[in-house]
């Protein structure tokens, strides 16, 4: 079908008609799928000028399949100043069709807006409202199209730092490995990478309530607490904390406590996109209390932790994929 079209199918200015049939020529087969969710992901990640430029240059769909991670990160950054325009675009032009073609949008993601962080780098991302999430290294976050209108929801894999714009009427949610975090304007970090035994959810400012899914009231946070989730045991612990150990990753800088050098290596393996292997399991519970500089390179991190431990390492470099640590 021809891609002009399908961006005036995107950007709602077609007739009825014409959504019949190109609606028709979306379900027709898996390639034009694929081909209509590559012309609309690029769309929603490019600033409108450029957009069309490219369009012009050099084909909208050769475009799509060239976008790296680092080109990703470049666009993710500039959306912030497009997005309160781009998702009112959505709203308006589309609302008819959201109506009456709910089904297809689900199928679709039309309405579902996800940035990812690529490993080793933070993004911004700057809602609607002016809210903000900073992502760590490994992360993603996803919203809805509707976002500000009617709910402000997001949904987080991996860590963020939200700084949340005041709206009582309509709360700010995050939900993350089955936990809902619940404020109205706030400040608070959130720590919900898949792998990790456990989840931490630190409030600098504020107060946010949790939620556990199917609605159950879990507890209400105040400033200085952190709440970590044990995951494995189902188990909420709720303490006073330096919040400084929690956020100091935003400034390039990992504090930690008492912290096993499994977990450690976890953190090490989002930094730097390296995979970390323990020739000996029982390695991964020496404990370390400190800070480590996120930019500093990997062997000057590993040679700081040595001098305290009694390990060594391998470093093998993989040409195109991450490299492979081996802690022994």
């Amino acid at each position: 079908m021809n891609e002009s079209i399908l961006i005036s199918f995107i950007r709602g200015q077609v007739s009825e008609n014409e959504q019949e049939e190109i609606i028709a020529w979306i379900e027709e087969s898996e390639e034009n799928r694929r081909q209509f969710n590559s012309l609309k992901n690029l769309w929603a990640l490019t600033p409108p000028s450029e957009y069309f430029k490219q369009v012009h240059d050099s084909g909208i769909l050769a475009r799509a399949n060239k976008i790296t991670g680092l080109a990703r990160r470049r666009l993710v950054l500039e959306l912030s100043k497009y997005a309160a325009a781009l998702v009112l675009i959505i709203i308006a032009s589309s609302l008819t069709f959201l109506l009456t073609r709910s089904k297809i949008e689900k199928d679709l993601g039309l309405s579902w807006q996800t940035i990812t962080c690529p490993p080793g780098q933070t993004s911004e991302v700057v809602f609607p409202d002016g809210s903000v999430a900073t992502l760590n290294s490994g992360s993603s976050i996803t919203y809805s199209a509707n976002y500000s209108v009617s709910e402000r929801s997001v949904k987080l894999e991996g860590e963020a730092m939200f700084d949340v714009i005041s709206n009582a009427e309509i709360p700010f949610t995050v939900e993350a490995r089955g936990i809902v975090v619940r404020a109205t304007g706030t400040n608070f970090n959130v720590d919900a990478y898949p792998s990790d035994r456990e989840m931490n959810i630190t409030l600098v400012n504020g107060i946010v309530q949790l939620i556990a899914s199917g609605g159950r009231f879990l507890s209400e946070m105040k400033p200085g607490e952190n709440a970590r989730i044990d995951m494995v045991a189902n188990k909420l612990y709720l303490s006073e904390v330096n919040t400084d150990y929690y956020i100091s990753w935003q400034k390039g800088i990992i504090m930690f406590s008492n912290k096993r050098l499994g977990d450690i290596a976890l953190d090490m393996e989002r930094w730097y996109n390296v995979s970390i292997i323990f020739s000996d399991p029982k390695m991964e519970d020496i404990r370390y209390s400190g800070a480590i500089l996120k930019n500093k390179p990997v062997d000057q991190v590993l040679e700081i932790l040595r001098l305290t431990s009694n390990f060594d390492y391998d470093i093998n470099i993989q040409e195109n994929k991450a490299s492979i640590i081996t802690i022994k």
